[in-house]
């Protein structure tokens, strides 16, 4: 998959000029950078949430999550139900079912929808998109309003999840965990871009190490895994 000419402008401002980013089928890529450099506009140009300056670009067969999530006003069942309106009534359970079970929200299912809490409204909606069964999933920050419990179901889901990842995250730890591809955002344009592992730990840029220092990874060879404390010190 090869991304050209993703650019948006608001006014005189230019919040993402990225000439090309390849992406591998099946690859796990995470975007990181401070507030500000571009990652949700990213994202939503990819999903055709918002339209790209340059040549139209709209990624098909993949499900968005935006970093706020939302319930609409019945029980959780219903909700993810609501996402499969085109298959027949007999298989809008089942499948309404298995993804909330993939997300831990099983249990949860005859619950309403407006009384969750943020991390189980966060499992919901990612429920509501893994529903579909994408090809390609679109995250931004997807654990950003999660408790450690309810984080922890959505990376457990995410690392089972077969297809192409692109998630946004402001933790190099969860990074780590979940993807084997990064690129790092600053002003729109990619800094720096490689193996997470390699370019978080030894960073090329002396911006991107910078922005390093101020977090603490610890990082176990060889699985993939990795923790901070708090994340950010």
């Amino acid at each position: 998959m090869r991304l050209e000419n993703l650019k948006k402008t608001y006014g005189q401002r230019t919040v993402l000029q990225i000439s090309c980013l390849e992406v591998t089928e099946g690859t796990r890529l995470a975007v990181l950078g401070p507030n500000g450099s571009g990652k949700s506009t990213m994202l939503k140009i990819l999903a055709g949430v918002i339209k790209n300056d340059g040549e139209d670009m709209f990624l098909s067969h993949c499900g968005y999550l935006p970093q706020r999530s939302y319930a609409f006003d019945r029980t959780v069942i219903k909700n993810v139900e609501s996402a499969l309106w085109d298959l027949p009534r007999s298989k809008r359970r089942s499948a309404a079912e298995n993804a909330l079970r993939k997300t831990g929200m099983l249990s949860l299912s005859q619950a309403q929808g407006k009384t969750l809490s943020g991390g189980e409204m966060q499992r919901l909606a990612l429920a509501r998109v893994l529903a579909r069964e994408p090809k390609i999933l679109l995250l931004d920050e997807p654990t950003a309003a999660c408790d450690i419990e309810s984080e922890t179901l959505i990376e457990k889901a995410l690392k089972r999840w077969k297809g192409t990842l692109i998630f946004s995250t402001h933790s190099p730890a969860q990074a780590m965990r979940l993807s084997d591809r990064a690129i790092f955002l600053e002003n729109g344009k990619i800094l720096e871009s490689g193996e997470t592992a390699e370019m978080l730990m030894n960073p090329k840029s002396e911006r991107v190490r910078e922005y390093m220092s101020h977090w603490r990874v610890e990082y176990a060879q060889g699985n993939n895994d990795a923790s901070g404390v708090g994340d950010d010190l």
